[in-house]
């Protein structure tokens, strides 16, 4: 799904100040059983393209595995397994194609405003076993 409306910060779902202008949330399932992934632009940066393809950079590594959503019995997103890796991941998607002259900068991927997002990515099978012990469910696109 697709979302262009005001973002709030939401930390209990794994938001950073960073939201302001888009994020990726777990949507639940729909009716035909299928996970739903919401891409969140806020309405200022519609056709904003280095926000857009940021969020889409995300929507991918859910796709691929490598992005996930820890979510609790009621189907709700209590958190992610975001990490400051898929995060330079995206700001280079976002920034090659809106600001071509500046993307190799450190501006670009100092990423302050992230300092409770671990540094590295782990593992899916990591994910699951934490979010098994804490009494959750792992959802991420790749291989389950």
């Amino acid at each position: 799904m697709l979302n262009f409306h005001g973002l709030e910060f939401n930390k209990e779902a794994g938001g950073t100040s960073s939201d302001a202008a888009g994020n990726l949330t777990y949507g639940g399932t729909n009716a035909k059983g299928q996970e739903v992934v919401n891409i969140n632009i806020a309405a200022q940066y519609a056709g904003t393209s280095g926000f857009m393809l940021h969020e889409f950079k995300h929507a991918d590594q859910y796709r691929t595995g490598n992005l996930g959503f820890y979510v609790n019995g009621a189907g709700q997103q209590v958190s992610t397994s975001n990490s400051r890796e898929l995060e330079k991941a995206a700001n280079y998607r976002g920034d090659v194609y809106s600001y071509p002259n500046t993307t190799g900068t450190y501006q670009n991927y100092n990423l302050q405003g992230y300092g409770d997002t671990p540094e590295r990515t782990r593992s899916s099978e990591y994910h699951k076993n934490n979010a098994t012990d804490n009494g959750l469910k792992y959802i991420t696109g790749g291989k389950r």
